[in-house]
């Protein structure tokens, strides 16, 4: 069995960037795994011990990394997704593809419990 714990418990398990790309790093390899039988995702608890699963993308840390963005090179204009949210979301959609096209012979399971958000799928 794969096995991914999202471990961000001080933001809820939020996806940030360093989540997405390390996830879009792993599963292509648990998928290429024939060995695998399934693939368990489950959140890590808060420091309180509240049980979350996640918290869906990390809206916070995007618009901040855009709004520094936007302030540190005025040449941006009106585009509203320059620099890191525009790779955020294009990241997190491949993320999201893969998982929706999962074979079907590797069933995913996740442990919702506690807090989850989010319309992205981990």
């Amino acid at each position: 069995m794969g096995i991914i714990t999202l471990n961000r418990p001080n933001a809820l398990n939020a996806l940030n960037m360093e989540m997405i790309r390390a996830l879009n790093h792993t599963l292509p390899q648990f998928r290429a795994d024939t060995s695998l039988r399934a693939l368990l995702v489950e959140g890590c608890m808060t420091k309180r011990g509240k049980p979350v699963f996640c918290a869906g993308g990390d809206v916070k840390a995007v618009y901040m990394a855009g709004k520094e963005a936007f302030q540190r090179d005025d040449s941006l204009g009106d585009t509203p997704l320059a620099g890191i949210p525009a790779d955020f979301f294009r990241e997190e959609y491949i993320l999201n593809h893969m998982i929706a096209t999962w074979p079907e012979s590797c069933p995913q399971i996740s442990i919702w419990d506690g807090i989850v958000m989010g319309g992205g799928g981990m």
